[in-house]
């Protein structure tokens, strides 16, 4: 399913891409049409602008025209108007002249008439000549009064005249004084029209300048747009020749996804199916786990040989260990040097010893936590596990069993955390318990109280262990059972003795309870896993122990050694089946009842010196696990 949703993913990527690119080239062409025309625009408003600048170049033409014509009208007017005066003047002159003709015509003829008719008469009438002479003066007086009427008549023409010509000329002065101011005031409106469509034109051969450069600078714009359009155009076909690829990979990929998705269908039916023998076989695995440490013996012995230590002043024992660590049944072999006694030389001696497996010093923890990890798993499949350190103080029984971060009890919570997790895909859930407590001089003690002044008592129901009264904490991560152990550890009972400057004079017991249930089977589990560290085991004689700590050892000896009695009694039930076991004689094997016998597993190291002047406890401690080991529990039929 998460190929199918990668593949989704990825076309939802490719779809997602091609939208974009088809998105940003249809904003290209938008962008390009809008160029175009706003290309187009400013080519129509250029041409306006010329249509503009032609209208109002020509109505500029007109207007000089209109000037011109106004101009020669003035000058018309100018020259008209001189020319009607001097007409004017001229008619007068004219006139005047002519009344001055006529009037002295006249003047003449009346004379010459005058004198015909005096003529006459002094010829016809001589002596009328007085009569006609009054007649005649009173016809010159008429005529002279004629004359005189005529020459007012004359003056008063000729002022009349003057006054109606000069009337006149007053009349066309004005007329022109008023055309020119008319004309002037018409010529300043022009010039002022004039100066604002000069002002008008270089405004707009400036803006068309402007618009020129826009338009050349439109022009370069479009220029770079049209070939971006062409770059993009490119683009376009390439992304669309890249989608038809990638579309024909999809349809392939979508092919495959189809035989995939048919693929995975019959893979996640295997699976259930596979799930479903896994639920199954880990039940069977259980069973076939728990037969194999059955075969392999429900109480079993490791050998371990520590290192010799900078402290160590004595010689190294000769001891032989096996090469073939695959062996499950294994020999060590101690040879003891020669001695003489009353002159005489007693042969050397040497004695092997058979275990499950036995450990060289040169061999780790972590090597070792392998056999015993087995042990573990069966604790963790509802089994109660006993493994315990046994030796002489000073062997290397806490170290096996507690060396921070490393010994048998670190790494068996560390198992068992991370087996839990593993089995969690199987159903399996678990919770642990853990309960730390020392049995010192045959008294149980709460380790996880500094001061413990209580007494507690063993009860055992149904095939459980209780203590009452002991503190029990929730385990729920292997960092917090390392930070309880070394709480625990430091309220252990240890004193100096002869064979060892901190010796652990106490049983140190740590208990995990396992409970497992199962969501998918129903199934459910109770384990037991103890891990102990036991009090050094010494001989008297050796320990050189007195008050005190002659008590301590004496309980020490005294519980190791109804250890040694109760797994005798469990190994000879195979034989007589209602055989008593004396788990009551000592407080440690009555609290590990439950995980001793039965189907229970039990392991016991025997930790051993290398150092010469231990040699004699190591034969004991060998001897005791050779006991041990020689204990077979019987097993349950069915």
């Amino acid at each position: 399913m998460s190929v199918t949703r990668r593949l989704t993913q990825i076309e939802h990527e490719q779809e997602s891409r091609l939208r974009n690119v088809i998105s940003e080239t249809a904003v290209r062409r938008a962008e390009l049409n809008a160029l175009r025309q706003r290309d187009m625009d400013m080519k129509t408003y250029i041409a306006d602008l010329e249509f503009q600048r032609v209208v109002l170049e020509d109505k500029y033409h007109k207007l000089q025209r209109s000037l011109c014509e106004k101009q020669r009208e003035v000058d018309e007017l100018q020259t008209g108007g001189e020319d009607a005066i001097r007409e004017l003047v001229l008619e007068y002159d004219f006139q005047v002249k002519q009344m001055k003709i006529n009037g002295d015509n006249h003047q003449h003829q009346m004379q010459h008439d005058i004198q015909t008719q005096i003529e006459h008469i002094l010829q016809e009438k001589v002596g009328r000549f007085q009569q006609e002479r009054t007649q005649a003066q009173e016809a010159l007086l008429e005529v002279e009064t004629e004359l005189r009427e005529l020459d007012t008549k004359y003056r008063s023409e000729v002022l009349k005249l003057n006054e109606e010509q000069g009337e006149r000329l007053e009349g066309t002065k004005q007329h022109v004084g008023a055309k020119r101011a008319l004309i002037e005031t018409e010529i300043r409106e022009v010039g002022a029209e004039m100066e604002k469509i000069r002002a008008e034109i270089a405004a707009e051969e400036k803006m068309l300048e402007e618009q020129q450069q826009v338009n050349r600078s439109v022009g370069v714009s479009l220029m770079e747009a049209i070939q971006k359009d062409r770059e993009q155009s490119q683009e376009t076909q390439a992304l669309a020749e890249e989608l038809r690829l990638q579309e024909l990979a999809l349809s392939e990929k979508r092919q495959k996804i189809e035989t995939m998705l048919e693929y995975v269908a019959h893979t996640q039916m295997d699976t259930a199916r596979i799930h479903e023998r896994l639920t199954a076989e880990e039940t069977n695995r259980r069973r076939l786990h728990n037969r194999l440490q059955e075969l392999k013996g429900n109480i079993r012995v490791f050998c371990r040989a520590r290192p010799l230590l900078s402290q160590d002043t004595s010689e190294v024992s000769d001891m032989a260990f096996p090469d073939d660590f695959d062996d499950c049944n294994q020999e060590i072999i101690l040879r003891d040097a020669p001695q003489s006694v009353l002159g005489a030389t007693a042969a050397a001696r040497e004695l092997s010893f058979r275990f499950d497996q036995v450990f060289d010093p040169l061999t780790t923890n972590a090597e070792i936590f392998e056999e015993i990890s087995q042990l573990v798993q069966s604790a963790l499949d509802g089994y109660n596990v006993c493994v315990f350190a046994y030796g002489q103080t000073g062997s290397g029984k806490t170290y096996t069993m507690s060396a921070r971060g490393d010994g048998m009890i670190p790494r068996a919570t560390q198992q068992l955390f991370a087996s839990s997790d593993v089995l969690r895909a199987k159903g399996w859930e678990y919770a642990f318990r853990g309960l730390f407590l020392e049995i010192y001089n045959e008294a149980i003690h709460d380790l996880l109280i500094q001061t413990d002044k209580a007494k507690y008592e063993i009860r055992h129901d149904q095939g459980k262990t209780e203590v009452t009264g002991l503190s029990s904490v929730a385990l729920t991560s292997a960092t917090m059972v390392n930070e309880i152990f070394e709480r625990a550890n430091k309220n252990r009972s240890v004193a100096a003795t002869k064979a060892n400057e901190r010796s652990s004079r106490s049983h140190s017991v740590f208990v995990i309870t396992i409970h497992g249930s199962n969501s998918k089977t129903g199934e459910r589990c109770e384990g037991t896993l103890n891990l102990i560290d036991l009090a050094g085991s010494e001989r008297l004689n050796q320990s050189q122990a007195t008050g005190d700590r002659l008590k301590e050892t004496q309980a020490i000896n005294k519980s190791l050694s109804c250890l040694g009695d109760v797994i005798a009694a469990l190994g000879s039930r195979a034989e007589n089946p209602n055989r008593h076991i004396p788990y009551r004689n000592s407080k440690l094997t009555y609290l590990l009842q439950n995980s001793l016998g039965g189907e229970s597993k039990t392991l016991m190291f025997v930790n051993i010196s290398p150092a010469k002047a231990h040699f004699n406890e190591t034969i004991n401690s060998l001897r005791f696990a050779t006991k041990v080991n020689s204990t077979r529990l019987a097993r349950k039929k069915g």
